[in-house]
């Protein structure tokens, strides 16, 4: 519901995307799913400790086992992290299964800062998230390995590096792309 609310959606059948209206306060965010054809959410809440991996055994957990191609959770440079992460989603459909399942629910370890809450994130699609933290922690000096975002393609896991050979022009030019990973 909360999803649906997000989106300004309302059922109407005689629609051209596939029986749903989008409200015109949402008209922004919905062309920007449209263009990108992938909805990123972010994952309030989380526990310190966790990393990206942690949030893949979540989501998991909550029966969500495929469908996105990028995690990434935040991290201090101390030992812990921000208490959010993002994920981004390859279908609509697929963010709000997400949403319905984990939003108001409690997290594995019982540590988290409260319970799970999802929102929509800023940025949609594998390529703009890539682009975005790239400047924040992909760089000598940034964070470790362990706390880099998580790429997947088919479902399985691919290294970073190929992801930003493939999706972020700067690499492919300057052959940058090998040093992260």
């Amino acid at each position: 519901a909360l999803f649906g609310q997000w989106m300004g959606q309302v059922h109407h059948p005689s629609s051209n995307a596939g029986g749903i209206c989008l409200n015109p306060l949402t008209k922004t965010i919905s062309s920007l799913m449209i263009a990108s054809r992938s909805v990123t959410l972010m994952v309030r809440n989380l526990p310190l400790n966790y990393s990206a991996a942690d949030l893949v055994v979540e989501l998991s957990r909550f029966g969500i086992d495929g469908g996105y191609d990028f995690v990434y959770v935040p991290w201090f440079k101390v030992r812990r992290n921000m208490g959010y992460g993002f994920v981004n989603f390859e279908t609509l459909e697929a963010a709000g299964d997400a949403q319905h399942n984990m939003d108001g629910e409690e997290w594995l370890s019982g540590e988290g800062k409260g319970q799970i809450a999802i929102q929509l994130a800023e940025t949609h699609g594998l390529a703009e998230n890539l682009r975005r933290f790239d400047d924040k922690v992909i760089r000598p000096g940034g964070s470790t390995t362990a706390h880099m975002p998580l790429v997947f393609a088919n479902g399985v896991q691919m290294p970073l590096a190929w992801a930003l050979a493939i999706h972020c022009p700067r690499y492919r030019l300057e052959g940058r792309g090998a040093r992260a990973g």
